[in-house]
C-alpha cells in the first residue's frame, strides 16, 4: 500500500530539487460534517453559516513565501487575516509566477501583494463581497458584514469583526446592511 501525504509529497519534490519551483496550496472544500466541531464558527458543510463557508487554507512556496520570508508571519502568528476566496487563487498564483492571466473579466482578484504585505485584499465593502446560494437561502459576505436572506424569512445581519460565531442578529440595529 502506498501512503500519500502532503509531507511525503513535499519531501519528494525537495529530493528532486524542485522545491523552490513549486507552490503548494493546501485547502479544504468547505466546513466539517454535521458531527464536526467548527468552533468558533456555527454550522458546517451544506450551510451558509461561517462554519460551512470559512475554510482553512495555506500557500507555501519554499524560499519565497514561507515562515522565513513572510513579513507578517511573526507579527500575526503566521496567519493572513484578510478575506480571500477560491476564486482568487488563479489570478494570485499567476501573479506569483509572473504569468499573465489568459482569462478576462475574472471574479477573482490578484491578492499576491496583499499576502506579501499582510494587507486586506478585498477592502471595499460591497464590490469585493462574496455571494453564496444554498437551497432557498443566500449570503453576502464582506470583511465586516454577513447578510443572510431568503424569500421566506427576514434578513439576518452579523458583524463578522465582533461576532464570528454569528450569534447576534444585528438587522434591527443596522437596517442599512439588510438593504444591500
Amino acid at each position: 500500500v502506498t501512503k500519500f501525504s502532503a509531507a511525503s509529497n513535499a519531501s519528494k519534490i525537495a529530493d528532486l530539487g524542485l522545491g523552490k519551483n513549486t507552490i503548494f496550496v493546501f485547502a479544504s472544500d468547505n466546513g466539517g460534517t454535521p458531527r464536526s466541531v467548527n468552533l468558533p464558527f456555527q454550522g458546517g458543510k451544506h450551510t451558509l453559516w461561517e462554519g460551512g463557508v470559512h475554510v482553512p487554507a495555506a500557500i507555501w512556496w519554499p524560499g519565497t513565501f514561507d515562515r522565513k520570508n513572510t513579513p507578517y508571519a511573526r507579527r500575526q502568528g503566521g496567519s493572513y487575516e484578510g478575506l480571500i476566496g477560491y476564486i482568487d487563487l488563479y489570478p494570485t498564483l499567476m501573479a506569483m509566477t509572473r504569468q499573465q492571466c489568459q482569462a478576462k473579466d475574472l471574479d477573482g482578484m490578484n491578492c499576491w501583494q496583499h499576502l506579501q504585505n499582510g494587507t486586506e485584499c478585498r477592502p471595499d465593502e460591497l464590490s469585493d463581497a462574496f455571494f453564496w446560494m444554498w437551497d432557498n437561502f443566500g449570503t453576502i459576505r464582506t470583511r465586516k458584514w454577513k447578510l443572510f436572506y431568503s424569500e421566506t424569512s427576514r434578513p439576518r445581519v452579523y458583524d463578522m469583526q465582533s461576532d464570528v460565531a454569528e450569534k447576534n442578529n444585528g438587522a434591527a440595529s443596522h437596517p442599512e446592511v439588510g438593504k444591500i
